[in-house]
């Protein structure tokens, strides 16, 4: 949702310039297209459930899309995307935004969300004047929801995750960085923190709203150790890369 307002215009939809940026899921946008109020509970957008094929069994080579099984007539049942599903989504997430005349900064249009008083406190307690809670509804929120909790068999939960709550923060932090493909029940996280060009203050800052929400209680991280950690995986990542070529 945009903050701005467009004087003159109606606009019942959010813009899509840069979508890809801000939603660079692909199951995301598959979920959204078979049905918005999946992934946006309050959308008036309308399904375009004949870009999908529901089957027994997905064929080899088909893109399979983790809709919730609630949502489907027959637990054995299989959505599957079309060609012209993942054509459209290609074609969105190319969109990109007109670079602005130098010296001009872009508005900032998501609502900003205000810490609650315990990050406050702790972003106190590190120097850090990041807002963890709006970094995570600009960068999280839309697959992990508002309240952690995920999606069954779309996203998985932060909500006492494991993970999240590991004392040592490392494959965190290498997921935002890197991505995470491991989990058949769950589709294909992009590297949200390379894709969006997060800083290790950002990152830092997320992931401590992360581990301190939803009843998560675990030790903070501080952007050293994030500073730290990303340094190893770009390391490790451009040793691979070497390897490979």
């Amino acid at each position: 949702m945009n903050s701005a307002t467009l004087m003159g215009t109606e606009r019942t939809g959010p813009d899509l310039t840069n979508v890809g940026n801000r939603l660079p899921s692909d199951e995301w946008h598959l979920m959204h297209l078979f049905n918005p109020r999946i992934v946006v509970e309050e959308s008036i957008m309308p399904s375009y459930p004949w870009l999908f094929e529901i089957k027994s069994q997905a064929e080899a080579g088909e893109r399979v899309v983790n809709v919730p099984r609630v949502l489907l007539e027959n637990n054995a049942q299989v959505v599957v995307a079309t060609d012209e599903a993942l054509q459209l989504v290609a074609y969105l997430k190319s969109l990109k935004q007109t670079p602005l005349p130098d010296g001009l900064a872009p508005q900032v249009f998501l609502y900003k969300q205000d810490a609650t008083a315990q990050e406050q406190d702790q972003a106190a307690e590190l120097g850090d004047e990041l807002d963890g809670a709006q970094l995570y509804a600009a960068n999280c929120q839309a697959c992990h929801q508002a309240n952690g909790e995920g999606m069954p068999g779309a996203f998985p939960a932060l909500k006492g995750s494991e993970i999240v709550l590991d004392e040592n923060p490392d494959r965190l932090i290498n997921i935002i960085m890197t991505g995470y493909n491991a989990r058949e029940q769950f589709g294909e996280m992009p590297a949200i923190g390379k894709l969006n060009n997060l800083t290790p203050a950002e990152i830092t800052a997320i992931i401590n709203h992360e581990r301190t929400s939803w009843g998560n209680n675990a030790a903070l991280v501080s952007e050293k150790q994030v500073e730290e950690i990303i340094s190893l995986v770009n390391s490790l990542n451009a040793k691979t890369e070497n390897y490979e070529k």
